[in-house]
């Protein structure tokens, strides 16, 4: 098993787009807190973090030519931004 990194390769700037538009929604936590209730405060509190990682872990990945990583990460990001509207 090699230990190596696989090269890195450009991003398209879409993509990059698409990461950044992403991690946008991290930075409605005053209203998330505001607007949270005592259970989900501290989940409130988690979001912008667990967002914008995964953001840029998509766009690391991207740039490693792990494409099907990348998008599964974006995914999952979008999904938690709508269960954190749920709350």
């Amino acid at each position: 098993m090699s230990d190596k990194i696989p090269p890195m390769r450009p991003v398209p700037v879409w993509f990059t787009v698409i990461a950044v538009i992403t991690a946008l929604p991290a930075l409605q936590i005053p209203w998330l807190l505001a607007d949270s209730g005592e259970e989900a405060y501290v989940l409130s509190l988690f979001y912008p973090f667990i967002i914008i990682l995964a953001a840029w872990l998509a766009w690391r990945c991207y740039a490693q030519d792990r494409t099907a990583m990348s998008w599964i990460l974006i995914v999952i990001a979008w999904l938690c931004s709508a269960a954190i509207r749920l709350v």
